[in-house]
């Protein structure tokens, strides 16, 4: 998987100190765990963590099956599917959102900047 990060530092979310935000390329295939096909494609996603840092090391914390309001808003959603890699589509994606105020509007819930974000996003 290929990746390019924005750790958003959240303000006022209990139980989580950090967003992991991103655009990400997954290489699809089967999912042996509930049986679906993934496409291969580009993908916004969010994850919701606790990130700390120690002696010089970082640590990361997330729960996988959490049923909180954030961890609800941080979903992935698929942008392009396509057929093969390509590095500058993942930077043009990457470069293209304005990190900062993406993860106030994850941690706000401001659907509608979520919804513009994602959509111009597929025109790329």
């Amino acid at each position: 998987m290929q990746k390019l990060t924005y750790n958003y530092k959240t303000k006022n979310t209990p139980g989580y100190n950090t967003i992991e935000l991103g655009i990400y390329y997954e290489i699809g295939g089967y999912n042996y765990f509930n049986y679906t096909v993934k496409p291969r494609c580009f993908y916004i996603g969010a994850l919701a963590m606790n990130m700390t840092q120690c002696d010089g090391y970082s640590t990361k914390q997330y729960a996988m099956f959490d049923n909180s309001e954030l961890a609800n808003t941080c979903q992935n959603v698929i942008l392009k599917e396509v057929t093969r890699f390509n590095n500058s589509t993942l930077e043009k994606m990457f470069k293209a959102v304005d990190w900062e105020k993406y993860g106030q509007a994850i941690e706000n819930k401001d659907l509608e900047y979520i919804k513009t974000t994602i959509d111009n996003l597929k025109t790329i």
